[in-house]
């Protein structure tokens, strides 16, 4: 089976997505396409050779996230194959959250209590997990970061002064 997760819509692959489609069709492969992003693609999910309701929930597992819902990525993969039982359905993963090194899910008192933090120098993390070097380096070593998850932007001058 092949998985194919591309951003920018079928024009901007077009030569390799004929290719692929047609190596496919040559192997005999199962073939999923979908977007790359949080925005559904009819046409790309027309591309594939599965059904686009399983094409829809690989991209749900994707856009989602987490280590779980990729792990069910897989075995949905493998499910349609014929060598795995159907996994859970995706699974929402929280679109905001706190992340404070040494605790498993930090409160607002554990954030608070947190000698390195000072307000007004939080960081947000942005959707594609990269972090803002330049605001990150206003920040001391081990201070806690905000996220907010998909559409998010991280820039310093997004931060609260």
């Amino acid at each position: 089976m092949v998985v194919l997760r591309l951003l920018g819509g079928a024009g901007y692959w077009s030569y390799g997505l004929d290719r692929l489609r047609e190596e496919v069709n040559r192997s005999g492969l199962q073939l999923a396409v979908f977007a790359g992003c949080d925005k559904w693609d009819e046409d790309l999910a027309a591309l594939s050779t599965v059904p686009v309701d399983a094409v829809r929930r690989l991209w749900r597992y994707c856009i989602e996230g987490g280590a779980e819902n990729y792990r069910n990525a897989l075995r949905f993969c493998a499910h349609l194959i014929g060598k795995d039982q159907e996994p859970p359905l995706p699974a929402p993963l929280p679109r905001a959250g706190i992340f404070l090194p040494g605790h498993t899910a930090p409160g607002l008192d554990d954030l608070t209590a947190a000698s390195q933090i000072r307000p007004g120098r939080l960081l947000r993390w942005s959707s594609t997990g990269r972090w803002c070097r330049r605001a990150r380096q206003r920040l001391p070593r081990r201070s806690a970061v905000i996220w907010r998850g998909r559409g998010s932007t991280c820039c310093p001058s997004s931060l609260p002064r």
